[in-house]
């Protein structure tokens, strides 16, 4: 073997002497013109390759200065390295790789990764388009199936199947995986987004930003949705809508509505004309209905309303054409109209009732559920009763004011005692003869003020409180502060010292004589209690009067007849004889 060896190289010596080449063969072939060193290995029944030296990485960085040219084979990377300077450049990898070796000093323009004419750049995987740039048409798209067959202009679809279905839809931007997925024809929608405007097929001017924005809406003309999940769900056409927010306006189908906060108008499903700001306004429950109503961080769990403005974390839950600021105010209303709730917790138990008017913290808040019509309160916790479940017509002036009954009128409340009420002008009631009827001359006068027993008393301030409620509300507040000014007003206003009637007596002897007296009001339930009208008391004093002044001209018609009398009991005078 040794011996065929030596031979066959003394062989392509002398043949390398001759021709300059050297030709490696088993049947004696002349080498490749164009080869200084062939080795063929076609007539070979075994195959076999040429190997290259190999060596470790630390081995063939160690290589003392390798000539230009240089090929050897890295052990521990499965490289093959050459030498086009000191540094080698890996040549590939094992065969389970794709590699494109770093390149350094690229000429700009002259080496590049592109076309040379006018023709589109396409990169495929699995034989699917996964990325292009026109040629002319301005569409730029790169993601696995993504803009498969534009046929209009000025498209960008960036992500899996971004704009895939699109066919005529111009100036459309699409970035996101599914984002514009259907669309056909639509143009000049934004789409940014895992699946924003994913359903959409032929809807123009819309914007969806955000994961599963518009997601299923066939089309939001004039529609902008910002945030994640905003109108996400509903998959009919949602016109004119702006939702900003994280599942803003999730179910919405309504048109020109607007809604920015976290799930703000989020089951609206066919309300329209509505503005919701902040976490959860006019939210609702599943399937709520909505129109024309304006919430600010308030109406979270309206179901049903129409014309309504809600401002505050009021939880309105129902009635048309309400308006409410403040927290808590209209909590419990459910179908009540027309009303009008301003401060804290004003009209928090009013379950239903219409054409309310409440200005002031508390004001007409009852302990208990009520039913309240055309009532109004004004000032710090006006119109509140303990137990208080129904009232029409009643309005309550002031702080802490109270009615407690129907068709019923107060100003102030018992601490103010030591002020004053009163104005410039007269009080002044209905009395024309136009409009009273029945009228009858049966005032008792004399007999009823001469019944009357006038007293001196001082106000049991607490008693009172107790009654109204206004004792267990300040101390369900607990302010210190707040309570120990109430203590010292009550304090002051039970010193002092007042004149009057009992109103029970004056009733009394009112019923006693059979006269109907307005000037006494009895309770009309239990949260009432009475009071009297002291300008009342003048009908019946001017009664007395009359009366007196028939016994007086009586009295002094006697007195005439008496002095006749005298005067004719008297002998007569007799003139005395003139002096001579």
């Amino acid at each position: 073997m040794k011996r065929a060896l030596i031979l066959l190289l003394l062989a392509a010596a002398v043949h390398m002497n001759i021709i300059a080449q050297v030709g490696i063969s088993a049947n004696g072939a002349a080498p490749d013109p164009s080869a200084m060193l062939d080795l063929d290995v076609a007539s070979l029944i075994f195959k076999k390759g040429l190997l290259v030296p190999r060596m470790t990485a630390a081995e063939r960085i160690a290589m003392p200065a390798p000539a230009q040219g240089a090929m050897v084979y890295e052990t521990g990377t499965d490289l093959f390295w050459h030498y086009t300077g000191p540094a080698g450049v890996p040549l590939s990898g094992p065969v389970v790789g794709w590699r494109i070796p770093p390149n350094r000093a690229i000429p700009a323009g002259t080496h590049f990764l592109g076309t040379l004419d006018a023709v589109p750049l396409e990169f495929r995987r699995f034989n699917q388009r996964s990325g292009f740039l026109s040629a002319g048409s301005a569409n730029t798209a790169w993601g696995y199936r993504a803009l498969v067959a534009p046929t209009a202009t000025s498209n960008v679809a960036y992500g899996t199947e971004a704009l895939r279905f699109n066919t005529s839809g111009a100036q459309n931007t699409a970035v996101g995986a599914e984002a514009l997925r259907a669309n056909l024809t639509g143009s000049s929608n934004v789409a940014v987004g895992y699946q924003a405007l994913r359903q959409t097929t032929a809807t123009s001017g819309q914007t969806a930003v955000g994961a599963e924005a518009l997601r299923l809406a066939n089309a939001a003309p004039g529609s902008t949705a910002i945030g994640a999940r905003t109108m996400g769900a509903w998959t009919g056409t949602v016109a004119n809508g702006t939702a900003a927010g994280y599942e803003t306006m999730f179910w919405n189908q309504g048109a020109n509505n607007t809604g920015c906060g976290y799930q703000a108008l989020y089951n609206n499903m066919v309300g329209e004309e509505n503005t919701a700001i902040g976490r959860g306004a006019l939210d609702g429950g599943a399937g709520s209905v909505m129109t024309r109503c304006t919430a600010l961080f308030a109406m979270e769990f309206c179901a049903s309303e129409t014309d309504a403005t809600a401002i505050g974390s009021s939880y309105m839950s129902g009635g048309n054409s309400n308006t409410a600021m403040g927290r808590g105010t209209l909590a419990s209303l459910t179908n009540g109209t027309l009303n009008t709730a301003i401060g804290e917790s004003s009209l928090d138990n009013s379950t239903s009732g219409d054409q309310n008017t409440c200005l002031g913290y508390n004001t007409n808040n009852t302990l208990s559920p009520a039913v309240l019509n055309q009532c109004t309160a004004i000032g710090f916790e006006a119109g509140g009763a303990n137990t208080m479940t129904a009232a029409n017509n009643a309005a309550a002036v002031g702080y802490d004011s109270y009615t407690g009954a129907t068709n019923a009128i107060r100003i102030g409340n018992l601490t103010n005692n030591n002020g004053l009420t009163g104005g410039y002008g007269a009080w002044q009631n209905l009395s024309d003869a136009r409009f009273k009827r029945e009228v009858r001359a049966d005032v008792p006068g004399l007999a009823f003020i001469m019944g009357l027993r006038p007293v001196t008393y001082r106000y049991d301030v607490r008693a009172y409180d107790a009654f109204t409620g206004q004792a267990e509300r300040m101390r369900k507040r607990g302010n210190a502060e707040e309570i120990a000014a109430k203590d010292q007003a009550v304090q002051v206003a039970e010193a002092m010292r007042h004149t009057g009637f009992i109103a029970q007596e004056v009733d009394s002897l009112a019923q006693a004589l059979g006269f109907e007296f307005s000037g006494v009001h009895r309770p009309t339930e239990p949260t009432d209690h009475f009071t009297i009208g002291y300008e009342q008391f003048v009908v019946p004093l001017v009664k007395a009067v009359q009366e007196q002044q028939v016994q007086l001209e009586a009295v002094r018609a006697e007195q005439l007849v008496l002095l006749h009398a005298v005067e004719r009991m008297r002998p007569p005078v007799v003139p005395s004889p003139e002096p001579k």
